[in-house]
This record gives C-alpha cells, sequence and structure tokens, in this order.
C-alpha cells in the first residue's frame, strides 16, 4: 500500500529527535565529522548561530520560496511563526494549483525540507564557509555566508540576520553558477513585535522510534537496503521508524547542509487510484509515480517495497538519487523479508512490518 499520509499531500508531524547526533556514525566510516579548515571561525560562530535561532528568538513573517527545474520553475508563499519553547507553525498558501496547507510541529528540523535546509555539521563537513560582507534583508541588516564546494564555486549564500541570528534569505546554485533554489523573507518581525500567545495545537504526532548507530549496522548485516551515502555526498544522518495510519515506515534522512532527502519504505504496492496529482513516468525500470513542485516527490514499487523520495534538492540531483535505488527485485528472496529480518534482530522490538 502507499504511505499517502506520508507523500500524497498531506503531512506528518514527527516527535523532537536527537539522531543528528550520531549521524557520523550512520554515514559509515571515511566521513570526516570535522569542519573543512578553510572554513572562517567567525562564519562557524555565525552558523551556530543560525542553528539555534529557532529556540531562542520569536519571529513571524512571509517567505517566497522558488525552485528553478529544467523545464519550470515552482514558487509558493510561506507564512511562518516560530515561538521558542512551543515550535513552529508554517501555512502554505493557496494558488492556482493548489489550496493552502498548514503545518506546526515542535521539531523545527522535520520541516527542513520545506524551508530548505540540512544538518548544520553537514553544511561545516561539505563546503568551505567564510563571510562574504554585508546587506540588506527586508529593511535588516545581515551578515552574508558564503558556501564554496570542491571545484572552488559558491554553492550557495546565506543572508543572516545581524542581531538575531535569523536566516533571512538563503540562494543555491548549480555547477555553472545558476541559481536552482531560493527562499526570502519578503515580510518579517523579529523579537518582541511579534504578537504573544500559543501557537495552533500541534497535529496528531506519529509514533516515531530513532534507530541507533548499532540497529542500523545490524539491519544491514541483514540485508536491508539502508545506504550510507546517496548522490553528490548526500549522507545518511537520521533512520526512523515511524507508525502512521497507514502502517510503520522506514524513514531514513540524508543531506549535505544544503540539499535533503528523506527516503521512505514500507512493504507493499503503490495504489495507482491514490496517485491523483502524480504523472506516471514508466521506462525499463517500471512506473514512477512524479510530483513536482517543493518540494518534489517520487514514488514507486519494486520487489514488494513502496519507495517515496520526498526532497528539497535540484532536479537533476533527485533523478540521481532515485535511479541509485531499487527498481527491480535483486533475488527471488525479495527484499521485503530482509527487511523484516533486519528489523526482527534489532532489540526486543516487535518486526513493525509483520
Amino acid at each position: 500500500m502507499l504511505v499517502s499520509g506520508l507523500v500524497a499531500g498531506s503531512v506528518t508531524v514527527l516527535a523532537p529527535s536527537t539522531a543528528a547526533d550520531i549521524g557520523t556514525e550512520l554515514s559509515g566510516p571515511g566521513v570526516d565529522p570535522d569542519p573543512r579548515p578553510t572554513s572562517s571561525a567567525r562564519a562557524l560562530d555565525l552558523l551556530d548561530k543560525v542553528a539555534s535561532a529557532d529556540d531562542l528568538v520569536r519571529y513571524a513573517g512571509v517567505q517566497f520560496v522558488s525552485a528553478w527545474g529544467p523545464e519550470s520553475t515552482d514558487s509558493t508563499l510561506v507564512e511562518i511563526k516560530n515561538v521558542p519553547g512551543q515550535g513552529t507553525a508554517l501555512r502554505v498558501r493557496g494558488s492556482g494549483d493548489g489550496p493552502a496547507s498548514a503545518l506546526f510541529t515542535t521539531a523545527p528540523g522535520d520541516i527542513g525540507f520545506q524551508l530548505g535546509g540540512g544538518p548544520v555539521g553537514l553544511l561545516a563537513r561539505n563546503f568551505s564557509i567564510s563571510t562574504a560582507g554585508k546587506d540588506k534583508v527586508t529593511g535588516r541588516k545581515t551578515r552574508v555566508l558564503e558556501m564554496v564546494g570542491d571545484r572552488d564555486a559558491v554553492a550557495a549564500r546565506f543572508w543572516i540576520d545581524d542581531r538575531s541570528g535569523v536566516l533571512l534569505r538563503r540562494e543555491v546554485y548549480d555547477a555553472s553558477g545558476r541559481t536552482v533554489r531560493a527562499s526570502a523573507f519578503v515580510q518579517v518581525r523579529i523579537g518582541p513585535r511579534v504578537s504573544p500567545g500559543h501557537l495552533p495545537p500541534a497535529l496528531p504526532q506519529a509514533r516515531a522510534e530513532d534507530l541507533t548507530a548499532s540497529e542500523v549496522a545490524t539491519m544491514r548485516v541483514s540485508g536491508c537496503s539502508c545506504p550510507a551515502l546517496l548522490a553528490d555526498g548526500l549522507s545518511l544522518y537520521q533512520v526512523r521508524r515511524v507508525d502512521t495510519s497507514a502502517g510503520t515506515v522506514l524513514h531514513l534522512s540524508y543531506s549535505d547542509g544544503l540539499s535533503t532527502v528523506s527516503l521512505f519504505e514500507q512493504p507493499g504496492r503503490v495504489d495507482e487510484t491514490s496517485m491523483v496529482g502524480y504523472t506516471p513516468t514508466a521506462d525499463r525500470d517500471g512506473v514512477r509515480y512524479v510530483r513536482a513542485g517543493l518540494p518534489q516527490q517520487v514514488v514507486w514499487s519494486a520487489d514488494g517495497v513502496v519507495y517515496a523520495v520526498v526532497a528539497d534538492a535540484p532536479a537533476r540531483l533527485v533523478d540521481e538519487v532515485v535511479a541509485g535505488l531499487p527498481h527491480q527485485a535483486p533475488e527471488p528472496d525479495g527484499l521485503t523479508n530482509r527487511i523484516g529480518r533486519g528489523l526482527a534482530r534489532v532489540g526486543s522490538w516487535v518486526n513493525p512490518f509483520a
């Protein structure tokens, strides 16, 4: 069956997690956990300020978010309100292509792909970070951070509010320097000017259990597909077993600090009748269902497992990620059985796929 609550338009809110702390172990050997030596101390201090802003600063505003693909541009307006100690409320304004939608989460990291962000540690590990002067966004003074990749090309720029550390503008570029994703506040209020009061009640939370590095290793030994790296250095930094109304799902989170990809796996097959709004694409690897936009979503099934990729990443990178995942039965034993065996060996769990 398709996990429609996760990939077909509605939103599942997950509980706060500390799994990012074990990201290096999950990614496997050979991954350097330290920042690049070419990053400046001042830049890393600013990055830490950005990472802690949601926990320390009250802010509200409207953000314009855009993504440029090879054939189209997708843009949307997002209303945001953050209250330290409570969480973050988002409302995506409706358009001619779709209605408005709302989300409240107590774990800002779970909405990384909507806002465009990944774990700070991975950002510092994969890019050389330096300060790049001053600017203004919506009239507020900002410091600009610049991220440079392996080929000395600028991969991204962040505009950080000088006083609060709130990220006010963000641009991500491809290898040729073309902007592929961008977000910026067009209206923002920070600090005491934001009206007091409580955010709306949280949506019912899906019960999620974080896997430790040793538990992930056990699953890999059992033959479960749980890759440490995806295309272009996207590192696995979190694995969760998520209980939803549609069943139990394995949720794997990947990032390089700028792009984020969530991979969902659940035994079953795609229910074609539920894929409203998706475009079917058929080739020698089977049928995939694609929903362009923010975020991009790709759903398919192979060997008795439904795969769903939800990504804030350039279209080219999403294509590479999807191409590198299973699309045909690799062996008669089947991935469904191997996932089941792997989970059965982890501690005293009850097999969630039974």
